[in-house]
């Protein structure tokens, strides 16, 4: 769908082409348009029954779109404001400096101003726990596809 050779293609590729894609099936005239990142095509798919085994087969049957680069601009900014929204509520991150225990961004930059004495903390300070989903939460885009 992307483009890519789906036998050699790396996650690492992946996340830097960074495709939006939308699940039209999961369209909702009262929330939007369901879009998501490659990874979260990847945990939408287990919501979806009814679907093969082929890459051909799933992105038939989730009714998977790439999105256009205009509008996946977009989602790629609500889902990153989403995502920072989220890692400040919810015990998601370490210390990269000293494994310090899970938890919210929030708290994690005053550790590492007070304990490390970093000033401006940056997202190479905290890094993603390891048992935690750090894949973009789906973004419902609207206005809602025409019933």
């Amino acid at each position: 769908m992307c483009g890519f050779d789906g036998l050699t293609t790396t996650a690492e590729q992946m996340d830097d082409a960074n495709p939006i894609f939308e699940c039209v099936r999961c369209n909702d005239p009262h929330q939007g348009r369901v879009m998501m990142t490659w990874a979260g095509v990847l945990n939408h798919s287990h919501l979806v029954q009814d679907y093969g085994n082929s890459d051909d087969t799933l992105a038939k049957s989730m009714g998977l779109e790439l999105v256009n680069e205009k509008e996946a601009n977009i989602v790629r900014e609500r889902m990153k404001e989403e995502q920072e929204r989220q890692r400040a509520r919810y015990p998601r991150l370490i210390c990269a400096h000293c494994g310090h225990d899970k938890d919210n961004s929030v708290k994690l930059t005053q550790h590492v101003k007070n304990v490390h004495t970093i000033p401006n903390p940056t997202s190479k300070d905290m890094v993603p726990a390891i048992d935690r989903d750090h894949v973009p939460p789906v973004f419902h885009m609207w206005p809602p596809r025409s019933a």
